[in-house]
């Protein structure tokens, strides 16, 4: 089963019952992961609250074909359930979820878990993307990356779900500077709701334009690229020009883990990267795709997650950390 855009988005709000097991692709990573989000939150009130999450890597699954047929059949002791959730970088497990596919259809193995899938924009004529639509024990969600009134209606409910309210000319504005990339949105999202905090009154224009005035010191792309590159004295440099002109360290590893993000998107075919990369960006950024693989790709990432972790620990000194990780991954030292 397929259903697309909004229907796909109504799916995850409802469910349909015996369907464990789900497919979500599109262009925006970001789109596909928090829809992916939303349908877990409904899979776990349907259990209850009583659900675990369970990520398999690519490179798990890889090593072990047989893990993902297990897993997903595996009945707990204590009768509560899981959520295996995976994401794929690309199509080269294609042929493994197939078959899981088709053993389930043929009544060979029985799901006693949930299955969700995070996959890139897969062509029409993708046997994954056929496989998916075409069974009636599993579905497949097409997403669409959002439009500039479906980014504004984001940004109000996500706020909203803060208590925070906005004005409508505040919106207009704050949303118009958003491109159409839901990862960066939530990251934008998240500053301006720190920013309201305690503000008792709604954002206002002069509220946008002060965040706006007020945006961290440029250099933490440069480091983050840098590093990404493996040229661990340009990444250092452009690192203490950010730190000296007051950058967040905490801010120079969220761009830091952005970056990473669209490398691994332009490895997974993405056709849109947000920024592009420009001519002048290119070398480095060709040298960036042969050196990122799957396995370095999410070492680093769990890296950048303990940082941050300790980045809001008392007593840590932030930009130690921050200066640690970006000559680890300069290095290639994980």
């Amino acid at each position: 089963m397929i259903v697309s855009g909004e229907k796909a988005l109504s799916f995850t709000q409802r469910p349909k019952a015996g369907i464990n097991t789900v497919l979500a692709f599109g262009q925006d990573a970001g789109v596909v992961s928090d829809t992916i989000q939303s349908l877990i939150s409904k899979w776990k009130k349907l259990e209850k609250g009583d659900l675990e999450i369970v990520r398999l890597q690519e490179e798990e699954l890889k090593k072990d074909p047989t893990l993902l047929a297990e897993t997903l059949t595996a009945v707990s002791l204590l009768g509560s359930k899981q959520c295996i959730r995976v994401r794929l970088s690309n199509e080269s497990l294609s042929k493994q979820f197939i078959n899981l596919i088709e053993d389930i259809s043929k009544g060979i193995i029985y799901p006693e878990n949930y299955l969700a899938i995070e996959a890139p924009d897969l062509k029409k004529k993708s046997k994954l993307r056929e496989c998916f639509s075409s069974s009636p024990d599993a579905a497949c969600l097409h997403l669409f990356a959002d439009t500039e009134d479906q980014i504004a209606d984001y940004i109000k409910t996500q706020l909203s779900n803060h208590n925070i309210l906005i004005d409508d000319l505040a919106l207009e504005l704050f949303a118009s500077d958003l491109p159409g990339d839901r990862r960066l949105a939530n990251s934008e999202i998240e500053k301006l709701s720190l920013y309201a905090h305690e503000l008792d009154r709604s954002i206002n224009e002069e509220d946008i334009k002060q965040i706006a005035a007020t945006e961290q010191p440029r250099g933490a792309d440069d480091a983050a690229d840098a590093a990404l590159a493996g040229n661990a004295g340009s990444a250092n440099q452009a690192l203490d020009r950010y730190l000296d002109a007051g950058g967040s360290a905490i801010s120079a590893l969220r761009t830091l883990h952005f970056r990473l993000l669209r490398v691994i998107d332009a490895q997974s075919g993405a056709r849109f990267l947000r920024p592009p990369v420009f001519d002048k960006e290119r070398p480095a950024f060709n040298k960036m795709l042969k050196d990122w693989n799957s396995t370095r790709s999410n070492r680093a990432l769990s890296m950048l997650y303990a940082a941050e972790k300790s980045c809001k620990q008392a007593g840590i000194s932030t930009e130690a950390i921050l200066k640690i990780v970006i000559d680890r991954i300069s290095r290639r030292l994980f």
